[in-house]
């Protein structure tokens, strides 16, 4: 298992403006808790891409809160690849949604592979805005058992955003592995 967590810039504000986004996408995405955002950097794609299955989680997660894909209509293109490793995608939360969020997606992930092999690898990522210029990314790559560690890492970080802290070493980025 792999759990990193990092500084990062990329914030809600920073995928609502991508260059790619028409006037009308970004005033779409204006006040939205939950944002998928593509994969930009895939292989030797240079258009931006989705998982698979991501109309099914973004069906189930319209349910809960206000959810939005970072891409103009015209522009969604997924890309299924073929592997053990199931791609579960990117999103921006804001932290107020955080814990609900994680909780939402894990159980999605626990029903999906109830019949599939639960060693199975899944990956995703989760940027954590608090809005300010800075989020955390929250990357893991990971059997769908161990997802339970995301999900209380996510809901320990929710809950740092009302404190103070002065202590930069807490703040800093944290690498997690297991074997």
């Amino acid at each position: 298992m792999e759990l990193v967590i990092t500084s990062s810039t990329k914030t809600l504000q920073y995928w609502k403006q991508r260059p790619y986004l028409n006037e009308e996408t970004k005033h779409l995405l204006s006040d939205v808790d939950v944002l998928i955002v593509p994969d930009e950097d895939l292989r030797e794609f240079k258009t931006p891409l989705f998982p698979s299955n991501m109309m099914e989680i973004y069906d189930l997660l319209k349910e809960h809160f206000n959810v939005e894909a970072a891409i103009n209509d015209k522009d969604y293109h997924e890309l299924s690849l073929n592997s053990k490793k199931h791609r579960f995608g990117i999103y921006a939360v804001t932290l107020v949604v955080a814990p609900l969020f994680v909780t939402v997606l894990g159980n999605y992930i626990s029903d999906k592979l109830k019949h599939e092999d639960p060693t199975d690898e899944i990956e995703l990522e989760i940027i954590l805005d608090n809005n300010s210029d800075h989020s955390k990314s929250i990357k893991y790559q990971g059997t769908a058992e161990d997802f339970k560690k995301v999900v209380d890492k996510v809901i320990e970080l929710s809950k740092e955003k009302d404190e103070h802290r002065t202590d930069t070493a807490k703040s800093a980025s944290t690498v997690h592995k297991k074997s």
